[in-house]
């Protein structure tokens, strides 16, 4: 390939052309000048150009890429991906927020709670029932189903506990996305555990 046009390529790690950034075909000119374009949608890629139409008005039946016509090249048109919305990075949110939680509660072992949106709801009212019994020392124990469907026997400072855990685990990824959401740009990979809470460690 000339090293004129070494540049309309990008290269994976392995050097293959990074295919899922073909978006179309452009012909230029001998000097890089965009003549004429086919497609240009990120992630929707349209078939070859057949024929394509020069400058001098010949018409190339069945082109093929790189090939020089009348001073007149077709090559890929390559383009990154968009930047990421905010539709997507909530999405990521949501999902971290409701993978299961490990919670350190006092006088039991480290077990795991459903952080689903019904579950944050019902661990919301437990937690506020904790507050309850606290306020007025009853020690009433309420039963609670975990994660591996085993039962927890709670009193109100461990209903408590949980409760501060799971809203703390809802505020990091929320922190954690307007963090994302203030870079300019928005990296590609906002999905990566480098931008989000460290992961608790599974019993």
């Amino acid at each position: 390939m000339d090293p004129e046009f070494a540049g309309w390529f990008q290269l994976a790690n392995d050097g293959d052309v990074r295919m899922s950034d073909l978006v179309g075909y452009q012909l230029i000119d001998a000097n890089g000048d965009v003549l004429q374009s086919w497609g240009g949608v990120w992630g929707q890629l349209p078939s070859l150009p057949n024929p394509i139409r020069l400058p001098n008005g010949d018409d190339v039946h069945a082109p093929e890429l790189d090939t020089p016509y009348e001073g007149c090249r077709l090559v890929e048109w390559l383009m990154g991906p968009p930047p990421p919305t905010l539709d997507q990075i909530g999405a990521e949110r949501e999902r971290r927020i409701a993978m299961p939680l490990l919670v350190v509660v006092p006088g039991l072992d480290p077990f795991q709670i459903n952080m689903d949106e019904k579950s944050q709801r019902n661990i919301q009212g437990l937690a506020s029932q904790g507050v309850l019994l606290l306020m007025t020392s009853d020690p009433t124990t309420i039963q609670f189903r975990d994660y591996a469907n085993e039962f927890q026997q709670l009193g109100g400072a461990q209903l408590v506990a949980m409760g501060q855990q799971a809203a703390a685990r809802i505020q990091a990824c929320y922190q954690a996305q307007w963090a994302l959401m203030a870079l300019d740009p928005v990296p590609d990979d906002y999905a990566s555990d480098a931008y989000w809470p460290e992961p608790v460690p599974q019993p």
